[in-house]
Order: C-alpha cells, then sequence, then structure tokens
C-alpha cells in the first residue's frame, strides 16, 4: 500500500469532517436561534406591557368615577385607528356602550329632543371635540345640542390638528347648507406637534409615516425583493417595536426644550394654524354657512396644573398662543377661550381634556357664541 491513505479512508474522514463542521454550525445556529427567540419574547413581554400602559387609564389622571373607567376599557377597543387619504388617519366604525362611531368615521352625537331649527353645527377639532375621556352623550357636540336643540355633527378625531380637520371639511363641504354653522376647535395640538423640530405644519404620525416608508419601491430594494421581504419581518418583531420605542422617546423627551422657543418657528406654526382657519372660512361662507374659529382653553397656558407635565409641551403652547392671539384678532371668525376659567378639578388629565363638567362649560359658551 506504500503507506498511502486509501481513497475510501479519505473520502469518509472528508465525510466525518463536513458532518462534525455541519453539526457545530447547527448548533451554533439553534443556540442563536433560541437567543434570538428569548430575545423576541422579553420584547414582546416588554412592548406589550407598555402598549398596556399607554391604551390603559393614564397614571396621572385624578381618581376616575366608575364611569371615566370603563370609557378608559372600552377605549382600548378603538384605538388602532387606520389610515385614510388625506386625513392621515380616521377612527372606524364601532358600536359599544360608551363610545359609538358611525360608518362614516364620526363620533355619535345626541339628537336634540326637540329641534329648534333645521340649520345644523358642525364640530371639527382634535380629542378634546371628539370626546376623549367622556361617553357620546358626553362630548362638546352632544352637550351643545342638548343644551340648544340644534342638531349637531362631530367630525373631530384624536389626535388631529387643523389642517386634517380643513380637509375632512373638503371632503365634507357638500354636506354644509346655507345656514348652518361650523366650528372649528384648535390650538392644543397644533401647537405641540408643530413645534418639535422640523415639524412645522405637521400631524402627530408624519415621523411613523416617514419611518414606516423608508424602505424604497424601486428595485433592487421593491416590494418583491429578498431585502424588502427581510426588512418587511424585521419591522414585524417585538425587537423592532422596542427600537421604535426608544427611538421615540429619545426625540421626544419629556424634558426636551420645545423649537418654539425661537420665535420665528412659534410663528411659522401660528401662521400655519391661522391659514387654514383663513381657507376653512373661505369654502363655510361659499357654502351660505357661518364659520367660526374657537382657540381652545389649555390648562399649560394659565397655569401647570401637575408636575408630570413636560416641558415641551408647556412651551410650545406658552410661546405659540399669544402669536395666535394676536393674528386671530384679525380674523372674523376668531373666538379666544385660551383664558376661559375651568376648575383643575375638571381638567380630565394634563393637557386640554376634559370631564363631562369642563365640556359643559365649553358647551355653555359656545351656544352663547354660535348663530
Amino acid at each position: 500500500m506504500n503507506g498511502t491513505i486509501p481513497q475510501w479512508k479519505s473520502s469518509l474522514k472528508s465525510i466525518m469532517t463536513i458532518k462534525k463542521n455541519v453539526g457545530t454550525v447547527s448548533i451554533i445556529l439553534l443556540i442563536t436561534m433560541m437567543m434570538a427567540g428569548l430575545a423576541e419574547l422579553c420584547a414582546y413581554v416588554f412592548t406589550a406591557k407598555a402598549q398596556l400602559e399607554a391604551s390603559s387609564t393614564p397614571k396621572d389622571l385624578p381618581s376616575l368615577d366608575p364611569e371615566q373607567l370603563e370609557f378608559f376599557t372600552e377605549y382600548q377597543g378603538t384605538a388602532n385607528i387606520p389610515y385614510k387619504s388625506h386625513v392621515g388617519w380616521q377612527s372606524k366604525e364601532f358600536h359599544g356602550r360608551y363610545i359609538n362611531i358611525t360608518g362614516k368615521g364620526l363620533r355619535v352625537t345626541g339628537s336634540p329632543v326637540k329641534s329648534n331649527t333645521a340649520h345644523t353645527i358642525h364640530f371639527f377639532g382634535g380629542s378634546t371635540m371628539w370626546g376623549y375621556g367622556v361617553r357620546d352623550d358626553g362630548a362638546i357636540p352632544s352637550l351643545f345640542t342638548k343644551r340648544t336643540g340644534l342638531n349637531s355633527i362631530n367630525y373631530a378625531e384624536l389626535a388631529w390638528t387643523n389642517r386634517q380637520s380643513l380637509n375632512r371639511l373638503i371632503s365634507n363641504l357638500s354636506e354644509i347648507q346655507k345656514g348652518d354653522s361650523v366650528v372649528f376647535y384648535d390650538g392644543y395640538n397644533d401647537a405641540v406637534y408643530g413645534c418639535y423640530p422640523g415639524m412645522v405644519g405637521a400631524h402627530a404620525r408624519e415621523q411613523q409615516i416617514n419611518d414606516a416608508l423608508s424602505v424604497t419601491s424601486y428595485t433592487p430594494y421593491g416590494r418583491h425583493s429578498l431585502l424588502f421581504g427581510l426588512t418587511a419581518f424585521v419591522r414585524e418583531t417585538s425587537i423592532y417595536a422596542l427600537y421604535e420605542q426608544i427611538k421615540s422617546r429619545r426625540v421626544h423627551q419629556s424634558d426636551s426644550h420645545s423649537d418654539c422657543t425661537n420665535h420665528v418657528t412659534a410663528e411659522a406654526v401660528s401662521d400655519f394654524i391661522i391659514n387654514n382657519w383663513r381657507a376653512a372660512e373661505q369654502l363655510v361662507k361659499s357654502r351660505g354657512a357661518n364659520f367660526y374659529c374657537i382657540l381652545q382653553p389649555s390648562s399649560f397656558f394659565t397655569e401647570r396644573l401637575n408636575p408630570k407635565t413636560t416641558l415641551h409641551d408647556i412651551e410650545s403652547i406658552t410661546e405659540v398662543y399669544p402669536y395666535i392671539i394676536r393674528a386671530g384678532s384679525n380674523l372674523s371668525c376668531f373666538v379666544d377661550l385660551s383664558r376661559l376659567k375651568i376648575p383643575k378639578e375638571h381638567y380630565f388629565d394634563i393637557q386640554a381634556h376634559l370631564t363631562r363638567e369642563g365640556n359643559e362649560i365649553i358647551a355653555g359658551t359656545l351656544a352663547k357664541t354660535i348663530e
């Protein structure tokens, strides 16, 4: 044999070596998958806990009565608001004991016991006008209807700015009839969202939508590419959700200064709001209806009600509101409720949301203003 290793033995040795390497790689892959699975499980538990806390009763609220607690339990079923063209997002149909939303995405408003007129009042705004924290009949439009006997429609939506309200007005302009009144109730969302860096005129989900569109649809990264598929898979994991939460906290730190401490930015945010009101007024008047642009009250503009109030939010309101008041005084539609006296106990939270009693104050004030 001349001391040489037979061919079959050499082949067998190679096979054994390959098997050994495959076994080692398999063990490494198995351990890696187990570690990834454990990391995913931990991230899922952490993000699920955070989401539950976010959708549950906020911890900085005053003591809640049973009705308010029931509202938050039911509210969790409406939290996943789908995308809607032109307005960003819009509530889906929902039917509950405290919250009812029509197929058109409108919060249900109580009908007047006896209508005084065929005219309708169309209410637009963010979560305060929508009725965050109260049942259907405790929202401002419902209380206004009960007080005045006038028909009302609640077009407001959670977290909307007045540009989104303007877009919804355009989509529903044919619903506005001669003699009707249209109310835009704005200020808080427009200032707070607009005062983040580079966000003048933006709505609450601009960054979220940009992140979702960050992978281009063109080849070689198109929707049928491997990279796109892997990216889409990663974005569905809890680890990625945890990363997004951490990034969001870094971008919007609770103690970060508002970009509106720069008076140029503050005035730009105000101008954006004012121009939207002007456009809405022209559209409404073209239908022979009345228009009211309301600067909503905020606890931040009168006094700091809670130590958890964020520096960004306080500075955004206190810096932007004076510009809105100054420019709004030149508008025939303008009604300044920024300093309306509302007892602390009627603020539902540290922002601008009100209890039913607080909404009663707003409804009563609007009843004296609206024709």
